[in-house]
């Protein structure tokens, strides 16, 4: 008897148990027991509500644990058992898949190191576009060292078939002889849990199953050479198509906004304090934006007229300013919404190197005029009430306020149009309100600021040098954009700062 082995499985909002049941029955009749992994993601827990839909399958002798399910066929006694994994992303946008205990999000390599050092396995899952180019060479990189737990994992988004096939599989064709961990990935799209089991591993049917995920990470090694891929018809136009439709009608995986108590905030800065949100700004032209980003802030910041140097950085748990303050001797307080906020502060910064507070952005927990420099980054497009945030961040300043937002005189003019080319780039946007210069103009200056000065930041959309992805090209034509005057005029975000009035 054989077993049918599934290694990338997930469960997403709105999958139908029934029509799962119906696909697992039809596995089940060509083997005498079946294994999956059912991997977490960033966006979706994936396992706890895997668990609550076993319930409906027809299943005997069920036994289930934070990382283990195990059940058996009401009809025919066929054994099912699956496995908890993580889906983990890199710094350069690499997808890992862990069985085992998770590394902290960081560089590819360094991922890769630490899950093996510390006992789980790591499976590389092939993705759409993401083996090809630098990405392509990085994975390939891993596994030209002879690692056991590191395996690759082929897709049955990848054709196998056809025209395409040697263009999407990138890198994929040229790895040495490995053992592969394969696994079908169904997508978050209406009905695609039935996409589960379209391709997978099989192999002589077990003594016994391992009783947790780690134990099952530490016999993949021997157990993978004991198994065969089993494939089925694939080719390039059906993966082609399954992609559109992902982008165009995937399921969405983030809960819809849920207004706050009137006089409460958003709490935007959560999402901006992801290590989701920072892979935006991964890259060389990430690296370009933040950089920008800095040298304008800092000009503003005009550190050298206070020798205290103490900054707030409210909403600051995305880190794309608090280094830089730190480098330039200043004293360091980041206010957030959520104590999750403060991961990616902890490890960027150090625990030890600044201060950590958290609470309602609207109602901050300082004495007027505690700070020299007060910034509001990534928030006040995501607010509500944010002329009320304006006013609270000016309160507690006492000298300089330094936001950015979106400015309508812009490409943003096309927000429409551009905001469905930033979700295709990027997957998981948020969307966002523009704003005149007069608008924010008025709201700082009713919080007590003037001398407003304006620094726009680029005069083509962001997204689209994403989509190009060279940080060299992005600053030819940035300074290009700049020396014509059309950055100033029509760029954006636009960082703006202003002084108190008290303030000489």
């Amino acid at each position: 008897m054989k077993t049918f082995y599934d290694f990338h499985l997930h469960w997403y909002p709105g999958y139908q148990i029934d029509r799962f049941g119906e696909r697992l029955q039809e596995v089940t009749r060509n083997y005498s027991s079946v294994v999956g992994v059912v991997y977490d993601t960033e966006l979706v827990d994936c396992w706890n509500d895997f668990l609550i839909a076993t319930q409906f399958l027809p299943l005997k002798n069920v036994e289930s644990s934070d990382s283990r399910f195990y059940g058996e066929m009401e009809e025919d006694g066929t054994r099912i058992v699956f496995y908890r994994g993580v889906q983990a992303v890199s710094e350069e946008n690499v997808e890992l898949l862990v069985i085992g205990e998770v590394p902290d999000t960081g560089p590819l390599e360094k991922m890769v190191s630490v899950a093996l050092s510390i006992g789980s396995a790591v499976l590389l899952p092939w993705g759409f576009g993401k083996w090809r180019g630098k990405r392509g060479q990085l994975i390939l990189r891993e596994f030209r060292q002879s690692r056991p737990r590191l395996f690759p994992s082929d897709s049955a988004n990848r054709p196998n078939r056809g025209g395409g096939k040697a263009f999407l599989a990138g890198v994929f064709a040229k790895l040495p002889g490995c053992y592969r961990l394969d696994g079908s990935d169904p997508l978050p799209m209406e009905n695609d849990e039935i996409f589960s089991f379209t391709l997978g591993m099989e192999g002589p049917e077990p003594q016994d199953f391992p009783e947790d995920a780690a134990s099952f990470a530490e016999r993949l090694p021997q157990l993978a050479s004991e198994l065969k891929s089993v494939e089925g018809r694939r080719v390039g136009r059906e993966s082609v198509s399954r992609q559109v439709r992902l982008r165009k009608n995937g399921l969405a995986l983030q809960p819809p906004h849920i207004p706050t108590v009137p006089g409460t905030s958003d709490a935007g800065d959560i999402e901006s304090a992801t290590d989701r949100y920072a892979r935006r700004f991964s890259g060389s032209v990430g690296m370009f934006f933040l950089d920008r980003q800095a040298e304008l802030t800092l000009k503003l910041a005009e550190l050298e007229r206070f020798p205290k140097g103490e900054v707030l950085d409210i909403g600051g748990g995305h880190t794309q300013l608090a280094p830089h303050f730190l480098e330039k001797g200043c004293s360091v307080s980041i206010f957030a919404s959520d104590d999750s906020c403060r991961k990616r502060p902890d490890r960027i910064l150090g625990a030890w190197n600044y201060r950590f507070a958290t609470g309602d952005l609207l109602h901050l927990p300082y004495p007027d005029n505690s700070f020299e420099v007060v910034t509001l980054f990534r928030l006040v497009p995501h607010e509500t009430d944010w002329e009320a945030l304006i006013e609270e961040a000016a309160r507690v300043s006492r000298n300089t306020v330094i936001l950015d937002y979106p400015d309508i005189r812009s490409f943003n003019v096309f927000s429409r149009m551009l905001f469905l080319v930033k979700k295709a780039v990027e997957k998981d946007t948020r969307d966002y309100e523009l704003f005149t210069r007069k608008k924010i103009a008025a709201a700082m200056e009713e919080a007590g600021l003037r001398d407003l000065r304006w620094r726009p930041q680029f005069f083509l959309p962001m997204a689209l040098y994403r989509m190009v992805g060279s940080g060299r090209f992005a600053k030819i034509l940035e300074s290009f954009f700049n020396t014509l005057g059309l950055t100033q005029l029509f760029g954006s975000p636009v960082i703006v700062g202003g002084r108190k009035k008290a303030s000489e």
